[in-house]
């Protein structure tokens, strides 16, 4: 990276392989799981009573990767991530931890408009069709088992799993200790080590290796109270497959997504509800929901008769679709030496970047968690162990922290947030 600001700390020394991961989500198991891997002894804290006990809880999550219109970081990342994701649930299904894992596909239905742009993108591309394909109307109608009449995108690889399962699979192995009801309300530095406590003051963990996976959580520490996650309010339904007549073959995703036959019910999902902590079932949600199935199945009986089940979560996500990965920027430091980015100097003319030694998080990774987070694992745990980074240098910088500093300072927008002395 040539750029100051993006360029990376150097890794920590290989003698010292113990690390501190907070959250036990996808992002947290996915990142102690590489870790532990390469001969790390982690900590694992949740403040829960189990893994994949808050938005990870879900009964099931889609996988397939976002497909961005143009060729940019955002593609790059999410197909990489897929194949990554696929590999380590084969491995993980391979050894007999991750039954739920159903690879039937996954059929995407778009507006014609946007379906013709990301046609040309495959194209462009070349995007190999064990991730992408297309399919006409009459081979929509064959994969899915249903009377769509519309062409389609195919992801013959997708699937569905348990997300609970998959973190359970990852975290059960060597050298990962897992510590429930650990909920960290202060992080704070004493020499070369972080020190953790819970909202009773009662100290929880000392490292001087920390990743913080805790979602929007970290926006509550000082250290990482700058980061602009946004918070999503995410409902999903849960429908009889007795109410419909059709039996879908699998996995749809339009506007929303309906997950068939987990356990004798549809899952549909999911709503994103802007500014809204209500976590509580909805009915407004839940009409959105049904709504959505309209031009899919055939209910037996009227769909607004059956009682509203399902669940309600809160995902954490960036604008550009991304997560926020690797190093902690020092955000002090950052606005005081490269204040003036605007001014022409060159490159060389500015300091290091500067970050809060032996702080890392992956957070951010929203609605694709299930998929982002295992590359986000590997890539911290590369870079911990001063491998190839499994990135090419321009997606590095689309994901790293600084960059929502770096693009206010350009942009010559308000800060983030004041800077403290």
């Amino acid at each position: 990276m040539d750029q100051p600001w993006f360029r990376l700390p150097e890794a920590p020394p290989s003698d010292r392989r113990e690390a501190v991961v907070v959250g036990a989500g996808m992002a947290g198991a996915a990142v102690a799981y590489s870790l532990s891997k390469r001969g790390f002894q982690v900590r694992l804290l949740e403040r829960s009573d189990r893994p994949a006990g808050e938005t990870s809880n879900h009964p099931s999550a889609v996988v397939l990767p976002i497909i961005a219109l143009e060729a940019a970081p955002v593609s790059q990342y999410h197909v990489a991530a897929y194949r990554m994701a696929l590999a380590r649930i084969e491995t993980l299904n391979r050894s007999g931890d991750l039954p739920s894992w159903r690879p039937r596909g996954v059929v995407h239905l778009l507006r014609r408009e946007r379906l013709a742009k990301i046609y040309e993108q495959i194209e462009r591309t070349r995007l190999p069709e064990d991730v992408l394909s297309r399919l006409t109307a009459d081979e929509a109608d064959r994969v899915t088992g249903l009377d769509l009449h519309k062409p389609a995108l195919f992801y013959p690889l997708g699937g569905d799993l348990n997300p609970p399962e998959m973190v359970r699979a990852q975290i059960d192995r060597p050298g990962i200790d897992f510590q429930p009801e650990a909920g960290v309300a202060r992080i704070h530095r004493e020499g070369d080590q972080w020190h953790l406590w819970d909202s009773d003051d009662r100290l929880l963990a000392k490292t001087s290796l920390l990743v913080l996976a805790s979602a929007y959580d970290v926006t509550r520490l000082p250290q990482t109270d700058w980061f602009p996650l946004i918070r999503i309010r995410g409902q999903l339904a849960y429908l009889p497959v007795s109410a419909f007549r059709e039996r879908p073959k699998v996995v749809i995703c339009h506007d929303g997504y309906m997950i068939p036959d987990v356990a004798g019910r549809h899952i549909v999902g999911a709503t994103f509800d802007y500014n809204d902590d209500n976590a509580d079932l909805s009915e407004v949600s839940h009409r959105a929901l049904l709504a959505k199935l309209d031009d899919l199945l055939t209910p037996v009986e009227p769909l607004d008769t059956l009682p509203m089940q399902g669940r309600v979560a809160f995902r954490a996500k960036c604008r550009d679709h991304l997560p926020m990965l690797g190093p902690v920027p020092d955000y002090d430091a950052y606005m005081r030496d490269y204040h003036d980015i605007t001014k022409g100097r060159q490159y060389k003319q500015y300091p290091p970047a500067r970050y809060l030694p032996g702080l890392y998080v992956s957070v951010g990774h929203g609605s694709r968690g299930t998929i982002s987070s295992i590359l986000a694992g590997e890539w911290l745990a590369a870079h911990l162990c001063g491998e190839s980074l499994p990135l090419t240098p321009e997606v590095n910088q689309a994901v790293h922290p600084a960059r929502f500093i770096v693009r206010r300072l350009l942009r010559r927008k308000p800060p983030l947030r004041p800077v403290r002395d």
